[in-house]
């Protein structure tokens, strides 16, 4: 069960890398609001949360644009299935 959590975990990691890259000015700003809310003396805590809206938003879009799952994929086939003389 472990790796299958995992690797959608390492999927939206990848994600939210591969948006920071491509956006530097969002980068800049969420790292400003981090910067200006926690500082550089500790990691975010849970109750960080909400005092960083932005960084939240970030975050629910890099999931919204590249989801870390293939939606329906699962119950697609990949040839025709007969069972019990039924197609």
């Amino acid at each position: 069960m472990t790796a299958g959590g995992l690797e959608t975990l390492i999927i939206g990691i990848f994600n939210f890398f591969l948006a920071m890259m491509l956006n530097p000015a969002v980068q800049a700003k969420s790292w400003a609001e981090i910067d200006s809310v926690i500082g550089r003396d500790r990691l975010p805590r849970v109750s960080d949360q909400a005092s960083l809206p932005y960084m939240r938003s970030v975050i629910a879009e890099v999931f919204r644009l590249n989801p870390p799952i293939t939606l329906g994929a699962v119950h697609a086939l990949s040839q025709d299935d007969i069972y019990a003389g039924m197609h």
